[in-house]
């Protein structure tokens, strides 16, 4: 901002003292506002961007197919070399995993939206979130087995009896019986985008507060809607934390796919990418100011 100077003895002459110490305070005030330090979202941007170097500096040699074999020890090293205050995430434990979340920063939250895809006959994660500032969003669950997790899930927010995936169809799932004996059976896969947009009712510009996904090597399917231009940004959908299981690839496509969407993801720089030693992945969206104000601001930097 530029200020005319030779304008100020006129302006300062036709006032008096009175207007004159107005002025100067006005100018000062002013020149002050234009000498301000970077915001925390210049911050966190800065500390970022050191992160997402180091990260793909160590995969500039690595196929993605490799990735996989080192993502975890990656992320570890170059959050050590960067100044995270990851002490703000919540760790809830639910079985044989954690799910990790960033509480609303004091602002009041509109159109708030949980979602959990692939329930796993376990609400122990969601019941805890359900005793925290994010009880005041809507939550939605689906599974295929739904003999399993209707009931239980029911107690928590809305249910959906179906598998997701990058398709609508009928499809082979491996469900978990009793004595933890697993079985196949055909079942109903709905496209990702339509059950947001035609079960949960979702309407673009909408936010997905926190998205909890375990689907069973589901996930592989749906990796590229997460990525810029994909079906969530398409769709106006926007994402602000979600935690990610992957479960180990069962093929060279599948290593593909997970090293493609890891090296992107840091590459375009929406989200904060971190991981566990059990292969879940939590991403954290800076790029939003809305979930950046939410959630970052003054917690995780």
């Amino acid at each position: 901002m530029s200020i005319n100077v030779f304008a100020l003895p006129r302006i300062i002459q036709k006032g008096g003292n009175g207007t004159c110490l107005l002025f100067v305070a006005a100018v000062l005030i002013i020149i002050r506002s234009c000498s301000l330090p970077k915001t925390n979202h210049d911050a966190v941007l800065n500390i970022y961007t050191r992160y997402r170097q180091c990260i793909e500096q160590q995969f500039r040699y690595v196929s993605d197919q490799d990735i996989w074999r080192i993502a975890r020890s990656v992320f570890y090293t170059c959050e050590q070399k960067t100044s995270f205050k990851t002490d703000g995430i919540k760790h809830f434990p639910a079985r044989n995993k954690i799910t990790y979340v960033l509480m609303p920063n004091n602002i009041k939250v509109r159109k708030c939206n949980v979602l959990t895809i692939g329930v796993g006959s376990d609400v122990t994660a969601e019941k805890f979130i359900r005793r925290t500032p994010l009880a005041k969003c809507h939550f939605y669950g689906t599974d295929p087995d739904s003999a399993r997790n209707e009931d239980l899930y029911q107690e928590i927010g809305k249910f959906f009896p179906f598998a997701i995936g990058n398709a609508t169809r009928k499809d082979i799932v491996e469900l978990k019986g009793l004595n933890n004996i697993r079985f196949e059976i055909f079942v109903e896969h709905v496209e990702l985008m339509e059950f947001l947009r035609d079960h949960v009712g979702m309407k673009p510009g909408w936010y997905i507060d926190l998205l909890l996904m375990d689907m069973h090597y589901g996930e592989y399917e749906v990796l590229q809607y997460f990525l810029r231009d994909g079906p969530i940004e398409k769709e106006k959908y926007t994402i602000c934390q979600w935690n990610l299981d992957i479960h180990e690839p069962r093929s060279i496509s599948e290593r593909e796919l997970f090293g493609n969407f890891v090296r992107r993801t840091a590459y375009e720089g929406r989200y904060i990418p971190l991981s566990d030693k059990h292969a879940k992945y939590y991403l954290i969206n800076i790029e939003d100011s809305q979930c950046f104000n939410r959630y970052v601001n003054g917690i995780l930097f």
